[in-house]
């Protein structure tokens, strides 16, 4: 329990989304960070693989491949989604789809956008927020890592690796805002 300082008490729905916006941080930081192991074993496999023995890639992309459905499941476990086992699972279906069809392409733009889709499903969405928000913050986010991976590879990995779950909820902070200015 949290000491309340004096002159600062919430209203209880005030405190009640303070407490979701942070769970929501939380979930996108777990997220994150074994979204990051994935995405860089997945990209360790695919440049392995490439090599004239591809053998030492294979446990790469297992690592990968284990890791990916732990993201979406923490994800929307933490969030609080309310479907989180279905969101997890649509989720892995798309990510799969996505990161196959555009990983040909640029493995590292390719494995960004399905992450980021993927994020759209997981996390917990409030009553006011768009998908289609999320969705566009999401090919923002990927076409400003495919412009990094271009001119600055080194970057483009990074971003690539830590962008999506953040773009899903830069939407997600953009329709607040505009939320509060309409009123």
């Amino acid at each position: 329990m949290t000491a309340k300082r004096p002159g600062r008490e919430l209203d209880p729905e005030a405190e009640e989304e303070r407490r979701l916006t942070r769970r929501t941080w939380i979930a996108i930081a777990v997220g994150t960070v074994i979204q990051v192991v994935s995405f860089g074993a997945l990209l360790f496999g695919a440049l392995v693989s490439l090599s004239d023995d591809p053998t030492p890639g294979a446990p790469s992309f297992a690592l990968g491949f284990i890791l990916a459905p732990a993201t979406f499941a923490s994800v929307a476990f933490i969030s609080g989604h309310e479907r989180a086992p279905t969101a997890t699972l649509k989720a892995m279906g798309l990510w799969l789809v996505l990161a196959l069809s555009l990983g040909v392409l640029n493995p590292v733009t390719g494995l960004c956008a399905a992450f980021g889709a993927a994020g759209v499903i997981t996390l917990r969405r409030e009553e006011w927020t768009s998908t289609w928000v999320r969705a566009i913050a999401v090919v923002v986010g990927a076409s400003y890592v495919l412009l990094l991976v271009v001119l600055v590879p080194e970057a483009g990995i990074f971003a690539g690796a830590v962008t999506p779950l953040l773009a899903v909820r830069a939407g997600d902070v953009y329709q607040a805002r505009s939320r509060e200015r309409e009123g």
